[in-house]
């Protein structure tokens, strides 16, 4: 900041020496010859040169102690930490033929966003999630889970470091980061903030992680992430390799990874994949996405599955969701078919639960400005096969929801 300031003064007193030379320049032109008294402006030239010089001389005193300090990390405050975030609220409504009626305003999320710019290549970004909820103990109706029935209970507040990275970048083709975000896995797992879902949540293949298993990926990358991409004729093509710590065995290091490439400007697909160890093994995950979006609309689809080493099924899930817009792209009507097959899934504190289940739905979203959303949905949760029941109790259901989400 010292330095800056220092620039910025020599650069003020620079434009007006130059100013004022111009200015002697014409009046000597026009004044008489044999003059020995200095004029004002001449005298005035004299000072600023003098004060030319200290600057000069301060910015050089300056400069040797930045360079003395080189190998040195400094605390700084700085013009360029930008400030954003958002804010998403929701009320949800349940019943089924053995759930009880009710409806609650069960969630508010707080996300808040801190970048700073150090230089052109190199920034930090970091977000921070905090919210007040009503917690969702028993989600699929196990007749044995506390409680017995699924509904809304207590309330909790937590708050968590959801990214925080610094990164470097040498080229479009070469990004370094090291820290914490989002896994770039499929298109879910990348989205960054709740209020860019046009369904509340997004899909079911994010809420598939349990007790003994992550589910169909491990949400965030753990360590270095390098990605890039390189535009060319009529694509563009980018990759992500990333490292990450699993939920189900934290002392080691897994691995991931993500291609993808644009068809055109509208039309990206890839392919992604992640490794990582767990009791009884290793699991790798692999999945393939598709976006296709244009001024009408478009949709998004997208297969996942995890497998353990010995070849059982983890989990397994795949949707599609087309959406068109509506008034001048103020409104956005949507429908939805999800698929979740999940047989290590667990009710708390961790009985075995397998489910597999279809949601299908859609609903509206409402967009006044750029920056805010709001939503109308309705679903229907149908499970399959041996998982329809838990004991004699009946696990379909369905939800209908309104939620709003702002960014800022």
């Amino acid at each position: 900041m010292r330095t800056t300031r220092t620039f910025r003064a020599l650069h003020k007193l620079l434009l007006v020496a130059a100013v004022l030379v111009a200015t002697q320049t014409t009046w000597a032109q026009a004044a008489p010859t044999g003059s020995a008294t200095p004029s004002p402006t001449e005298e005035r030239l004299r000072i600023l040169e003098k004060k030319l010089k200290e600057l000069e001389q301060r910015e050089v005193e300056v400069f040797d102690r930045s360079v003395e300090e080189r190998g040195r990390v400094k605390t700084f405050l700085n013009d360029s930490i930008a400030f954003g975030g958002f804010f998403e609220s929701a009320v949800t409504g349940v019943t089924g033929v053995d759930t009880t009626p009710q409806v609650s305003a069960h969630s508010n999320t707080l996300g808040l966003n801190i970048t700073a710019q150090f230089n052109e290549r190199t920034r930090f970004v970091s977000q921070l999630l905090a919210g007040l909820a009503y917690t969702f103990p028993n989600p699929h109706n196990d007749s044995r889970g506390t409680p017995a029935q699924r509904q809304f209970g207590s309330p909790f507040a937590a708050a968590l470091v959801a990214q925080a990275y610094s990164e470097m970048t040498f080229s479009d083709s070469y990004i370094l980061q090291f820290g914490l975000g989002y896994v770039p896995f499929g298109t879910a797992f990348q989205q960054r903030e709740p209020v860019l879902f046009r369904r509340r949540g997004g899909p079911t293949m994010l809420q598939s992680g349990s007790a003994s298993s992550v589910g169909i990926a491990h949400p965030l990358w753990m360590g270095v992430n390098v990605h890039g991409s390189k535009a060319f004729t009529s694509s563009r093509v980018g990759y992500s390799a990333y490292t990450h710590s699993p939920t189900t065995d934290t002392k080691t290091l897994g691995l991931g990874g993500r291609v993808w490439s644009t068809i055109s400007d509208d039309t990206t697909y890839g392919f992604s994949v992640q490794n990582g160890s767990m009791t009884g093994g290793s699991y790798t995950s692999m999945g393939v996405d598709f976006d296709r979006h244009a001024p009408w609309g478009g949709f998004v689809a997208e297969y996942a599955k995890n497998t353990r080493s010995d070849g059982t099924k983890l989990a397994e899930s795949y949707y599609v969701e087309p959406y068109i817009h509506l008034d001048d792209s103020k409104v956005v009507a949507f429908v939805a078919a999800d698929h979740l097959d999940n047989p290590f899934n667990t009710t708390a504190p961790a009985l075995s639960d397998p489910i597999k289940k279809w949601v299908y739905g859609g609903g509206l979203n409402w967009l006044p400005i750029p920056f805010a959303r709001f939503r109308l949905g309705y679903f229907q949760h149908r499970y399959e096969g041996s998982t329809a029941t838990s004991g004699a109790q009946k696990r379909d259901f369905e939800t209908y929801e309104i939620s709003s989400g702002i960014a800022f």
